[in-house]
Parts: structure tokens; C-alpha cells; sequence
């Protein structure tokens, strides 16, 4: 049965290496209501908290690729906090 008060939100990867930006389109395309995607840290602490295949400035790009396929697409992120922010 559906729930039209139910919202279906994806956390994603950043889909580097694998399908780039066409796997964020294919996604943020899908019918979902969020798209989210965790950046993790501020810009400055990402190469001694977060792996560094992924950046911070890749991630932001993530969100906003999400959002121009889909306007009306909510996008998200999480950062975790206490390494000096």
C-alpha cells in the first residue's frame, strides 16, 4: 500500500571511479524526495578525517549535480563534529 506521507530519501557515495556524475543524475532522477550525501568535516579537515580518494569540494559538487538534474530535489548532508572545527 502506498504512503503518500512517506518520503524516501538515498545517502549516496560520491560515485568516483565508478559511474561520476551520471550515477548522481541516475539517482537524483529516481523518485526519491532527498538525496543526501555526508561531507564529513569542514574543507580544512577533510585530508586527516575523511578518506582521501573523496574531497570536499567533490562532495559539494555531488549535491549540486543532484539538485540541477532534479530543482525540486531536497539535498542534504552530514558532518561529524569534534576534530577542531
Amino acid at each position: 500500500e502506498l504512503k503518500p506521507s512517506m518520503r524516501l530519501e538515498c545517502l549516496t557515495p560520491d560515485f568516483n571511479g565508478t559511474s561520476g556524475l551520471d550515477g548522481v543524475a541516475t539517482v537524483a532522477s529516481a523518485g526519491l524526495d532527498v538525496y543526501a550525501h555526508n561531507i564529513e568535516t569542514v574543507e580544512r579537515l577533510q585530508g586527516s578525517v575523511r578518506d582521501r580518494r573523496a574531497g570536499y569540494r567533490e562532495s559539494i559538487g555531488v549535491l549540486e549535480h543532484a539538485r540541477s538534474v532534479n530543482p525540486s530535489l531536497v539535498t542534504k548532508t552530514s558532518t561529524i563534529l569534534g576534530f577542531g572545527e
